[in-house]
């Protein structure tokens, strides 16, 4: 406990090659962000968080890594869009949809053309997507 009563935990454990510290510190619980990671000895260090915690999370990441790895970057592209989509009001939001199903109407009449299937909003939200990421 330092001198103002605050605990100041700060435990250590050693990742493997090939884990991510990004992913195993917020599985350990530290959502802020601030960890001390030397990829020299590959030693994560994390304030406020327990040695317990901190090994039982580096026991699960083990055994689930490539399913924490991808659910770490799930959660970074949600965040990532929802701080996007806040930056616009209804007005705007409204204005865009009304601009995508104007483009996707006209898409459809060529495709037509050419005897294609006609593309739903969407496929045309998850093309955007991946032209996006």
């Amino acid at each position: 406990m330092d001198g103002n009563g605050d605990f100041r935990l700060m435990a250590k454990v050693i990742l493997q090659v090939g884990h991510n510290p990004d992913t195993y510190n917020f599985l350990a619980g530290n959502h802020n962000d601030l960890y001390y990671f030397d990829q020299g000895s590959l030693e994560i260090e994390i304030p406020k968080v327990g040695q317990a915690a901190m090994d039982a999370a580096l026991v699960d990441y083990t055994a689930n890594q490539v399913a924490r790895d991808a659910a770490f970057i799930q959660l970074q592209s949600d965040t990532e869009r929802d701080r996007i989509r806040d930056t616009f009001d209804d007005k705007e939001r409204r204005l865009l949809r009304a601009f995508a199903e104007v483009v996707k109407d006209e898409i459809n009449i060529l495709r037509g053309q050419h005897a294609l299937a006609p593309r739903t909003l969407a496929q045309l939200r998850t093309a955007i997507r991946n032209k996006v990421s």
